[in-house]
């Protein structure tokens, strides 16, 4: 019984231990307090704790993670002036920095010092004192890698959530723009809107839809964005990713919503339709006239890289009743010799073309363009001598992939590039009936999705024959001075060209 007794007793004093180390909220004991910061970062060296003592007589301890703060503002705005205090006032309005919490939660106190804060303890004091000390390192204000310009705005975000939230509003200098911030786990997120434009509508969806996430760990906007879209299996995206300042702006002027998220320099824009992915920053900062060919061609580039292999090896080896007798006898010639259908041809190429784009990507930028240039002509010649490959399959998959990439979207390449090989299977497997087929089903899936609310393929379908004048092409401003309907805006007309005189057929004038 003696024994078992103290076994007893020892355990209770480890569970009492415990139970006082992993309560909720600082009681004011200073040595439960480093008792308390052990446990949560251990041993870790960038954990720095300084004892203050004022000059009447508190004895404070001042905590903070080097890296993530100013020392000198730790020095000169926190520790100098408690050290240096001869009033015995309240220590909150001794510290000289901006913004000062108290808490006596220890999840609280345990968070902020992770963002950057200094926790300032005093003895016998139940509530700690934390003050923004945060300097976070961040690269300099760059130009946009993904989505490159020529003309026109040229800033892209940084990482740091503070950074993104100046940057749209010295952009964007309207007292309308509202920061909804947003916590997932440990991840610090904002909701961009404008409160005259968009509708609150998608505003709840969002704020409802992030703060279902319950998350460790959330790494960039892309994992965000994976978890508040809509069809979130569909291959095709229904939020859009830019780095551009002055496109996430326009996008804000037209009615829709992003979300910033804390150490990834992408924005998250919704709702996004279909025809969204095909438009780019720079189509609103060159000529009309220039901004719609662009379109133009995007849109056959598009039609070249969906259709254009799989009908080459419909025509060239399942269903070659269907093409001229001249022209069959061309195509086939070709393959006179070869030891491989088109079709696996096709498949050859392909994987070719995806193996060098990867390797281009891995590589350092001074070598990427010549492992680009040495694998299309190196490769290539040596595929042909080799009799693996036939010159015309070679041609298609080249235009093809060149087509694919003048989607301005990267998240969109992916799907299309799906798309294209299950058109190039159903090809070589049921012939035109299946490139047919699967080209309506896919049509069918389309039409539908939506984006919080917004048809996919709106403005298109349904058709809002005002927004095409900013669809499939781009006139001039001064004749698309209304938002898109489909985004329900609070305010229908961006743009009013005082003293013009200028009504559209159609359409109320401004009140």
């Amino acid at each position: 019984m003696g024994l078992l007794g103290a076994m007893a007793s020892l355990g209770d004093a480890i569970d009492a231990q415990l139970a006082n180390l992993l309560q909720p909220t600082h009681d004011g004991d200073s040595a439960h307090a480093h008792a308390r910061i052990h446990t949560a970062f251990g041993d870790s060296p960038d954990v720095v704790r300084r004892p203050v003592s004022s000059n009447h007589g508190v004895a404070m301890t001042v905590y903070y993670i080097d890296g993530l703060v100013s020392p000198q503002l730790v020095d000169t705005a926190v520790v100098g002036p408690l050290s240096m205090d001869r009033t015995g006032r309240a220590i909150d309005g001794v510290v000289q920095v901006g913004e000062v919490k108290r808490s006596s939660r220890w999840q609280t106190i345990l968070h902020h010092l992770t963002m950057g804060y200094t926790a300032v303890f005093t003895a016998n004091d139940v509530e700690v004192l934390l003050c923004d000390t945060s300097k976070l390192p961040q690269r300099s204000v760059g130009r946009p890698e993904t989505e490159a310009t020529i003309v026109g705005p040229q800033e892209a975000f940084t990482e740091p959530l503070g950074t993104q939230m100046g940057q749209l509003r010295r952009t964007l200098p309207d007292q309308a723009l509202r920061f909804s911030p947003v916590a997932i786990g440990t991840q610090r997120c904002a909701i961009a809107y404008l409160t005259n434009v968009a509708n609150p509508q998608f505003v709840e969806m969002m704020r409802e839809r992030l703060s279902r996430i319950e998350a460790v760990g959330i790494l960039n906007a892309t994992m965000v964005g994976s978890l508040i879209r809509d069809h979130p299996r569909s291959i095709f995206p229904t939020v859009r990713y830019t780095e551009h300042v002055s496109f996430v702006k326009w996008q804000l002027l037209q009615g829709r919503v992003a979300v910033l998220t804390d150490g990834d320099p992408f924005a998250i824009i919704a709702p996004a339709t279909f025809r969204d992915f095909y438009s780019t920053p720079m189509d609103y900062s060159s000529g009309w006239y220039d901004a719609s060919f662009v379109r133009i061609v995007r849109v056959v580039g598009f039609v070249i890289s969906v259709l254009l292999p799989s009908l080459y090896i419909v025509f060239s080896s399942v269903d070659q009743q269907l093409v001229p007798y001249q022209l069959l006898l061309i195509v086939m010639g070709s393959h006179t010799g070869l030891p491989f259908s088109p079709f696996v041809e096709a498949v050859i190429m392909i994987f070719m073309i995806e193996v060098i784009r990867e390797a281009a990507l891995r590589m350092p930028k001074p070598l990427a363009g010549a492992l680009g240039t040495m694998g299309a002509i190196v490769v290539g010649t040596a595929i042909v001598k080799s009799g693996l490959v036939s010159n015309q399959v070679i041609v298609i998959i080249t235009v093809t992939a060149l087509s694919l990439f003048s989607v301005p979207a990267y998240e969109m390449v992916g799907a299309v590039r799906l798309f294209d090989i299950a058109l190039i299977i159903a090809g070589a497997v049921f012939g035109l009936f299946g490139v047919v087929a699967t080209g309506f089903t896919v049509s069918a899936l389309l039409l539908s999705m939506s984006s919080f609310g917004v048809p996919y393929l709106a403005p298109i379908v349904p058709p809002h024959w005002d927004n095409w004048r900013d669809t499939w092409v781009r006139l001039p401003y001064g004749q698309i001075e209304a938002r898109p309907t489909a985004l329900r805006p609070l305010n229908l007309n961006w743009l009013h060209l005082a003293g013009s005189g200028v009504r559209r057929p159609g359409r109320r004038p401004n009140r």
